[in-house]
């Protein structure tokens, strides 16, 4: 039910989002949502299962992200570790409301 109103959220607020399965060998193991406009491109979803996380996955199609160039927004909350990724590649936090984190790579 939450997985279907968050898709739900990403449908409404990003349609034109491209949504990509992440694939490793015949594995899908993740999900990559990136909604490209023309002031940048916001990563609207990035998701791994658990067992493929923390082996340069998300890193490597983040720095695919990065590497067309063009300024990268995202949001991700305060606790999430996956900040500390972010972080790391350079992004900076523009906006904290406190939950949330808006942070951008230019």
């Amino acid at each position: 039910m939450q997985y279907r109103a968050q898709k739900a959220q990403y449908e409404f607020s990003y349609p034109e989002a491209e949504n990509s399965i992440v694939v490793l060998g015949d594995q899908s193991i993740g999900v990559l949502r990136v909604d490209r406009k023309e002031a940048g491109t916001r990563l609207v979803e990035i998701a791994l299962l658990s067992s493929q996380r923390r082996r340069g996955i998300g890193t490597a199609l983040l720095r695919g992200l990065i590497a067309e160039g063009r300024p990268v927004l995202l949001s991700v909350e305060r606790a999430n570790p996956a900040r500390r990724l972010y972080e790391r590649l350079g992004f900076v936090v523009m906006r904290d409301d406190g939950v949330y984190l808006e942070m951008t790579l230019t």
